[in-house]
């Protein structure tokens, strides 16, 4: 029985899953997963299930149609009544679905087709033929990648099976750190560890991915005899020692090292004479502070502090008094374990009328980080917004919060519109449920407080 009713505050219902390569809508979605009625989709098919009676995947070469509007999964096509998918003999070839890796022919006349809206199909006027707009120069969000897969600061290189040679998309990572550190203070990692470099020391991670950041961004103003506070020395030798026992002073007070990695000054810093740490060199930095945060045994701030505008007023083991400590409490309560006991990363392999899911959101596109890699999709789920796929704070009937299942990546195949079309699996949607369940007892309990230190394994 459920006393809590799901938040409608638009600063969660706001996050939008995009449609792959096109505006879209919503933040990993949901009807309701057997929406889909009784629909002609073949022999042994039902409402709930997304397999055929011979154990095919709907959706599928071989399987029943996927739900009206009546489709298929890439490289199938409609066909019989009841419907059952069968091999597209065109595939690639101008309105039929692209190539497994994403591509497509060429049209009669020699035009490169792209894919749009899942079907290969000639580029608008005034539009590339990988996918970026005439007024979207190469490397710049929205336009291509460079030949060589690279962005703009800031920006990452996705879409390459269905844009190739790709699309720039803001990169996740620069996101998050972005939305960490604004709002200042200091708070929980959301990181909770879990991407702190495994066993490696502290020391290592500097010696081997920071120390040269400090040399190119940091060393030229801040050393010995330079022109501005000295927390590096002589030279890299002197590095990791002066700067983890240097101690600020006003307006700031402490160390570099504190609770809260993203908001360190040493990553809040910016541009000022120097140069500012980029997107890519910020996310090494705070690795090696979460790591110096946990072998020093930093403890969490007292009477509750924000980061990233999210308070973390009651995320130790009492009450926890608001959605956004919901969020980041749950986050670090999601453990590795059971990520991979659940084979949650199977779900980024899920297909649809527009391909695999990984295909879009293998870095984050939409909200949705779905990666063939799985040490990435765990690392952007246990934090907002991608966590939000998974669960949702919930007030409940005494005003504190606790956590509801989402299921937006159940749902969101259903849903009208231009995203892609699927039948989540009844294998992923398990894997999605039960990561939920695993983790909300963690989250409940306070297991080996886990909504403030982390989960650990």
């Amino acid at each position: 029985m459920r006393v809590a009713k799901s938040l409608a505050v638009g600063s969660f219902l706001a996050l939008a899953l995009t449609a792959c390569g096109s505006g879209g809508s919503d933040n990993g979605s949901s009807s309701s997963g057997n929406a889909n009625g009784n629909n002609g989709t073949g022999a042994g098919s039902t409402s709930s299930s997304s397999t055929s009676g011979g154990g095919v995947e709907r959706g599928e070469v071989g399987g029943a149609c996927l739900p009206p509007p009546v489709k298929c999964n890439l490289g199938g096509v409609p066909q019989g009544n009841p419907c059952v998918c069968v091999a597209d003999p065109d595939q690639g070839k101008e309105n039929h679905g692209p190539f497994p890796d994403g591509s497509c022919r060429t049209a009669s006349d020699g035009t490169p087709l792209v894919v749009s809206n899942g079907l290969c199909t000639r580029p608008p006027m005034g539009t590339s033929s990988t996918g970026g707009s005439s007024g979207q120069p190469v490397g710049s969000q929205g336009g291509p990648c460079t030949a060589g897969g690279s962005c703009d600061s800031g920006l990452r290189c996705t879409q390459r099976t269905l844009h190739p040679p790709g699309l720039c998309d803001i990169d996740p990572m620069a996101s998050s750190s972005s939305s960490s550190s604004s709002g200042g203070g200091g708070t929980g990692s959301s990181s909770g560890g879990s991407s702190s470099g495994g066993g490696t020391t502290a020391r290592q991670l500097f010696d081997a991915n920071v120390s040269s950041l400090i040399g190119s961004a940091c060393a030229i103003c801040h050393k010995t005899a330079g022109a501005a506070q000295d927390f590096t020395g002589t030279g890299p030798a002197t590095y990791y020692q002066t700067i983890t026992t240097y101690q600020l002073t006003t307006p700031l007070t402490g160390t570099f090292i504190v609770y809260d990695p993203n908001s360190s000054l040493l990553v809040t810093k910016g541009a000022h004479t120097g140069r500012a740490f980029t997107a890519a060199e910020k996310a090494t930095v705070v690795q090696w502070l979460d790591k110096e945060r946990i072998e020093r045994n930093i403890p969490a701030p007292s009477g509750g502090s924000s980061s990233g505008g999210m308070s973390s007023g009651g995320i130790g083991g009492g009450p926890v008094v608001s959605a956004n400590a919901a969020i980041l409490g749950y986050g670090n309560c999601l453990s590795r374990t059971d990520f991979d006991a659940t084979n949650y990363n199977n779900v980024a392999d899920q297909n649809s009328n527009q391909g695999r899911c990984y295909s879009c959101h293998a870095t984050g596109a939409g909200g949705a980080f779905l990666s063939q890699n799985a040490d990435d999709t765990y690392t952007y789920t246990k934090i907002s917004p991608y966590l939000l796929k998974v669960a949702l704070p919930s007030q409940k009937a005494d005003g504190t919060y606790s956590m509801v299942a989402s299921n937006r990546l159940r749902d969101k195949g259903a849903e009208p519109g231009t995203h892609a079309k699927y039948v989540l699996s009844a294998a992923r949607e398990q894997a999605v449920e039960q990561l939920f369940s695993r983790t909300l007892v963690r989250f409940t309990a306070n297991t080996a407080n886990c909504r403030s230190v982390g989960s650990g394994p």
